[in-house]
């Protein structure tokens, strides 16, 4: 698989995460609405102060504009604090970076660069006899010069103990 397809494909997957993730946030947001009528108000509350809030903003009118931020702010900090008593935080997001939009700072984030290495490796790996090797597989029975078998003995001893502390 080619870089290119490989960064497609690991974008993908970020977009499928963040999907989930959100529907899951929003699930509980709706539950919430449903069974605490102080946090539907809230909701309803914010929506007729977005309607008032396009009116005023064309009619430039700092003052109201002013109170309505005021007003917006309060039921923000309302909103918090029910969302905290009933336990609901935020969308977890798997990359803190690019909040798994798979971008930061228009450039492709890290960890999508890191999926697309892992997808390609995982790619080569079952196109490979790699699969099929491992130490339970590796034989000493090839090396019968007793030297060259006590040598092969150390090194694998020593991949062992190295690969157990990767």
């Amino acid at each position: 698989m080619e870089k290119r397809e490989a960064i497609a494909k690991a974008l993908e997957q970020k977009k499928e995460i963040l999907k989930k993730n959100t529907a899951e946030y929003n699930k509980k947001i709706e539950n919430l609405t449903n069974e605490n009528r102080d946090f539907a108000a809230i909701g309803d509350a914010f929506k007729a102060l977005g309607a008032k809030l396009a009116v005023t903003a064309l009619s430039g009118n700092q003052a109201a504009l002013e109170k309505i931020k005021n007003e917006m702010d309060a039921l923000s900090k309302s909103r918090d604090e029910i969302l905290k008593k009933a336990g609901v935080e935020g969308i977890k997001y798997t990359c803190e970076k690019c909040n798994d939009t798979g971008f930061q700072n228009g450039e492709i984030c890290d960890c999508v660069k890191e999926a697309a290495g892992e997808i390609m490796l995982n790619d080569l790996y079952e196109i490979s006899p790699a699969k099929e090797c491992g130490f339970s597989s590796f034989s000493l029975d090839f090396y019968t010069d007793e030297k060259a078998s006590k040598r092969m003995k150390s090194i694998l001893d020593f991949a062992k103990v190295f690969a157990a502390l990767q």
